[in-house]
């Protein structure tokens, strides 16, 4: 029987880091982009309700996708235990993007031009969606064991990469 509580908990972030280091492709990408493993992963155990949440941060995720316009801010998987052994997953990937402008134009030494904001002040030439505007692509779906969890994890983030990369 699988039931997501703090033992199970600690074990997936325990075979996280362990497959993050043992993956070719992504230990070479937080190699590279010296990604500080500290912040790449949070975990939340509810044992009274049986949610459970699991977040793979901004801090490895940019990295796996981030084409200068869009980037990933965080990988979110919400667990709940349900009945005859069965986590259900609620996934949620969220995008922001930056879009910028033109640069202004100077015409001689009379006439420049600035970006200004609604309210007539001077702004930068860039439109950036965070956290609270921004895309989000999710999916449902049920595991039956850590290992599972683990490897439909670890296939988003290379499938997200895959994404990138063409």
């Amino acid at each position: 029987m699988f039931y997501m509580d703090r033992e199970v908990m600690s074990e997936f972030e325990n075979l996280f880091f362990e497959r993050l280091s043992n993956d070719e492709v992504l230990d070479k990408l937080v190699r590279e982009k010296n990604v500080d493993l500290e912040k790449v992963l949070f975990t939340y155990v509810d044992d009274f309700w049986g949610h459970s949440s699991i977040t793979i941060t901004s801090d490895l995720m940019k990295n796996i996708f981030d084409n200068g316009v869009v980037k990933i801010n965080s990988l979110h998987l919400s667990l709940r235990n349900d009945s005859d052994g069965i986590v259900s997953v609620s996934c949620d990937i969220t995008f922001s993007y930056k879009m910028n402008f033109p640069e202004t134009i100077a015409i001689g030494d009379d006439i420049k031009f600035d970006y200004v904001n609604r309210f007539g002040l001077t702004c930068d030439n860039a439109i950036v969606a965070d956290i609270t505007n921004s895309q989000i692509m999710a999916s449902s779906f049920e595991v039956h064991s850590l290992d599972k969890l683990l490897d439909v994890t670890f296939e988003i983030m290379h499938n997200l990469l895959k994404k990138e990369n063409n």
